[in-house]
């Protein structure tokens, strides 16, 4: 073995030589390699798994499989000592080669089944039936995608050193090399104040949850009070806001009053599970997928138009949210002589937004020191970096209309930025609504044709397709359809303003009875509606290049339409005619679940980011049973984590609320407040005084509920925050 090593190396090492210092590769960096290769002569156990750790070019390399990662745990721990004294020279250290392909240069657009081999003339016709002809329709995808390659080299050697020494290997094949993502076992972690800000944050939190949690345990126990005992006292009432049980209990409670809009759990925990499989698919690095060609045609199947059409899940949310803001406005309004607090209106909604979507922010900035892999940096790090310098705009609810997509902390808030945004213009709508519908409704018509108008111009003059198209191979069109025009509120207005008069018409007409074949053809058309805005575009998703009418009409109107299918199932369900689909849309279950998904909103992300980053192996992308344990995984754990999100940032917050508005709102505290519960005591045919004032701050009470939507149109439950 030792001859045969022997041999290679005499081969090798003059044309790693030559190339060293062609490379003007560093000293130590030149010592650490010829020590690399003394190891090797010497059969050495860790110069055998620093090549042992490196990738080799990978089996299925013309069906898309672009990457092999190596052994990173095995590179890192290599430590190559002095023979002499025993004292550390260098480690083992990660990095990652990605390759770029020689191309022409970049079309404006890119389509399907695209030559771009045929932009350059008669003279760069490929031979038929080679290679290069194979792999010619392909080639599109190398403007966004690279072959990955992970090596093992001493810690010694920069990235600069490296990328330059494989640059001039390659130097023949008119291929580059770019290095990142270099890593190294150090024995300490660095952390940036960013994250130590964070960590106090998340850590003040965790204490209060424990704190309030035992405290409130201890005063049970030594006080015989059952559960449903609130103890009196700002102190403690400040404790049990913090109380795991506590939340706990009022969490999972499926008990609801009359008149609850029952329907919208179902709607709504099917919406999150439906952004979260599209997430699933979206957050799935190409790069890492074995056999990508795969994968190619997917787009073209009717069994993937429900993923293709995925967008369109929180277009569902953006309605929904609206009807509860103009059912609740609406309620608030007629109890007090048409009047609404506008600084309640968006006190309420930021005290219950800002919170959550800051410590959420937390998490993502602390996240990159609980992990590491290949892809941790790009998929982890990166996005805590991000956060750290842009959180500002996320909490300013800016972040949708900034100049860079590359800024964008936690991307998917880009949702609670643009639904602020619609909530603060809907006070257009909702301050005449109570006195003067005619004008609500009119007001309500002319932004939603001034939205349309915007979304068609916007279309027009950036020449996007008309609807969002997930595996396309021009990934930089999306990333810019994206920025500029699905995360704009007047992308979303139209589904807004059919809750907006959903919601008024709700309110107007508390019963309704109508003729049951009336219901029937309503029942076919939404479910019709539903299922051609979902799969009549299949041929849009080929070819788009020539836009016309229909396309803009469906671009402009799509998004609208599907939310009035929407309304009239949420419709019907409430009045009595959903069948077996009401009755399966309003059952108990998805109440807890239903309070869970603003959480699970932000924490899926969360999820994905640190599932993918971690991985330190090639994954296949087939719908079953690769994606389909991955998609369940991703549910569970988004669930999961949202859970105790819930516990730490969101219901406590929601309690504090209601300690400190009780005594502005009239509510009272201490002794004046008991003697006030009391008096509703009476009045409640002889009650427990503990049940009354435990249903006075019940998120699952139709007083709270129509307290917390009359001043500000924003239920507990939380619809329109997604």
């Amino acid at each position: 073995m030792k001859k045969v090593i022997d041999e290679q190396l005499r081969k090798f090492l003059p044309r790693m030589l030559r190339a060293s210092s062609e490379a003007d590769m560093s000293a130590e960096c030149q010592a650490a390699n010829f020590k690399l290769f003394q190891g090797l002569r010497g059969l050495k156990a860790w110069a055998f798994q620093m090549i042992d750790a490196s990738g080799r070019p990978s089996a299925g390399m013309l069906t898309g499989t672009l990457t092999d990662f190596g052994n990173y745990d095995e590179c890192l721990r290599v430590r190559v000592q002095d023979d002499d004294d025993g004292n550390e020279i260098y480690r083992g250290k990660y990095c990652t080669l990605k390759f770029t392909a020689p191309l022409p240069p970049r079309p404006k657009r890119i389509h399907y089944d695209m030559d771009i081999w045929a932009t350059l003339g008669d003279n760069h016709t490929l031979p038929r039936g080679g290679l290069l002809e194979h792999m010619a329709p392909h080639s599109i995808y190398f403007y966004h995608l690279n072959s990955q390659l992970g090596i093992c080299i001493p810690s010694e050697c920069s990235s600069d050193d490296i990328k330059n020494l494989a640059n001039i290997m390659l130097k023949s094949i008119n291929w580059t090399v770019a290095v990142s993502d270099c890593d190294v076992d150090e024995d300490s972690i660095e952390v940036r104040p960013g994250q130590k800000i964070a960590i106090v944050a998340l850590g003040t939190m965790a204490v209060l949850t424990i704190l309030g949690t035992i405290v409130t345990a201890l005063y049970r126990v030594t006080s015989g009070a059952d559960e449903t005992h609130r103890p009196s006292g700002f102190l403690m009432a400040f404790f049990c806001a913090f109380s795991v049980y506590e939340n706990s209990v009022r969490l999972f409670s499926t008990r609801q009053q009359p008149g609850t809009l029952s329907v919208m759990h179902g709607i709504k925990f099917f919406s999150i599970c439906w952004v979260i499989l599209c997430h699933a698919y979206i957050f799935t690095n190409p790069e890492v997928v074995v056999s990508l060609q795969n994968i190619q045609r997917e787009p073209f199947k009717w069994s993937f138009q429900l993923l293709m059409s995925g967008w369109l899940a929180v277009d569902t949310f953006f309605m929904l949210g609206a009807l509860t803001l103009a059912y609740g406005s609406m309620k608030y309004m007629q109890q007090h002589n048409g009047k609404l607090s506008i600084f309640m209106y968006f006190f309420h909604r930021l005290w219950r937004l800002v919170p959550p979507l800051g410590f959420s922010i937390c998490i993502m900035v602390v996240l990159p020191l609980l992990g590491r892999g290949p892809l941790w940096k790009k998929m982890v790090e990166y996005q805590g970096l991000k956060c750290e310098s842009s959180w500002w705009q996320t909490l300013l609810f800016i972040a949708n209309w900034s100049t860079s997509y590359e800024t964008l902390c936690l991307e998917t808030t880009w949702y609670l930025q643009c639904d602020l945004q619609l909530y603060a213009t809907a006070l257009l709508v909702i301050l005449p609504m109570y006195r003067r519908p005619a004008l609500a409704t009119l007001i309500n018509i002319g932004l939603l044709l001034v939205s349309i108008a915007i979304f068609m111009v916007v279309v027009i003059k950036h020449d996007f397709p008309p609807i969002m198209i997930f595996l396309h191979p021009d990934i930089e069109l999306i990333k810019e359809e994206a920025h500029i025009l699905y995360y704009r509120p007047y992308t979303h207005y139209g589904p807004y303003a059919v809750g907006l008069f959903m919601g008024y018409l709700m309110f107007k007409t508390p019963k309704w009875r109508t003729n049951t074949l009336l219901v029937v053809i309503g029942w076919i058309i939404a479910m019709g509606g539903q299922w051609a805005i979902i799969y009549g575009i299949l041929p849009w998703h080929h070819r788009y290049d020539s836009l016309g009418l229909p396309q803009y009409l469906y671009a402009a109107t799509h998004r609208t339409l599907w939310s009035i299918t929407v309304a009239y199932i949420v419709w019907a369900v409430h009045f009595g005619y959903g069948g077996w689909i009401g009755q399966f849309l309003t059952w108990k279950a998805f109440v807890p679940l239903s309070r869970l998904v603003f959480m699970t909103y932000l924490a899926h992300p969360i999820v994905m980011y640190y599932k993918r980053g971690a991985a330190k192996e090639r994954f296949y992308l087939r719908h079953f049973p690769e994606m389909t344990w991955q998609y369940l995984g991703d549910t569970l754990f988004s669930f999961g984590c949202a859970y105790a999100m819930s516990m730490m940032f969101e219901v406590p917050i929601i309690n504090l609320e209601k300690i400190i508005l009780k005594p502005l709102l009239g509510g009272g505290s201490g002794r004046d407040g008991r003697h006030r519960m009391a008096e509703r005591t009476k009045r409640a045919n002889g009650r427990d005084l503990s049940r009354v004032y435990r249903q006075d701050i019940d998120m699952n009470s139709r007083e709270y509920q129509m307290d917390q939507m009359a001043i500000t149109g924003y239920r507990r439950t939380i619809p329109e925050r997604l």
